[in-house]
């Protein structure tokens, strides 16, 4: 099974789970939908013999759903998949364009895999975007390699409105010295973040 698999509750492999000859490079982030279908993401250009660049959708057998249309799909790797509560999808990772359009590591997409023209990342994050968190007023935090988004300094963690826009309110300082390759929240909100990083504007962290 190509690197992707189901297993039955006591660990055995669930074979009625038709994922056929699978990916055929990395799966790095998957997602169930509230339907049991299910996103992923990665490295991949082809699922089970059908060219698909770095993100499906596969229905909840493991077969691979054709009605995610997402055309030429991601340029690079998918790092991250995370979905709203309203359905849409967001994905970051090396990629710079999403089916030809320029889109610079950070994207969104409508529940049927089409990019969201009411989202603009702009020019985007000049590096690897690793982790997404959303919070409960919607907004939307973003971690990895990058040091500047949409060409402003933003040291590898980023807060943004539904529409792209960079949150001001925001105020990491100098930020994380290094790369960020997780974030997640608590239930009261606060943020976790965790990587390579020694230092979080001018506070030594290790």
């Amino acid at each position: 099974t190509n690197r992707i698999a189901r297993f039955n509750l006591d660990g055995s492999l669930d074979n009625t789970f038709q994922s056929g000859i699978g990916a055929n490079n990395i799966i790095r982030s998957v997602v169930v939908l509230p339907d049991d279908k299910i996103l992923i993401g990665g490295d991949f250009t082809n699922y089970n013999g059908t060219p698909i660049n770095r993100i499906a959708r596969l229905n909840a057998n493991g077969t691979l759903d054709n009605t995610f249309t997402v055309g030429t799909g991601a340029s690079a790797s998918v790092y991250n998949i995370t979905v709203t509560a309203t359905g849409k999808i967001l994905i970051t990772g090396s990629f710079v364009t999403y089916n030809g359009d320029s889109v610079n590591r950070l994207t969104r997409l409508n529940s049927n895999g089409v990019r969201d023209n009411t989202f603009s990342s702009g020019t985007g994050l000049n590096n690897i975007g690793r982790d997404i968190a959303i919070q409960n007023d919607g907004k939307i935090i973003v971690v990895g390699l990058f040091t500047a988004y949409q060409g402003t300094s933003r040291n590898r963690i980023i807060r943004i409105d539904t529409t792209g826009a960079y949150d001001n309110t925001f105020s990491i300082g100098t930020a994380c010295n290094n790369a960020l390759y997780a974030v997640t929240l608590q239930q009261n909100g606060k943020i976790i973040i965790g990587g390579n990083f020694t230092n979080y504007n001018g506070t030594l962290k290790t």
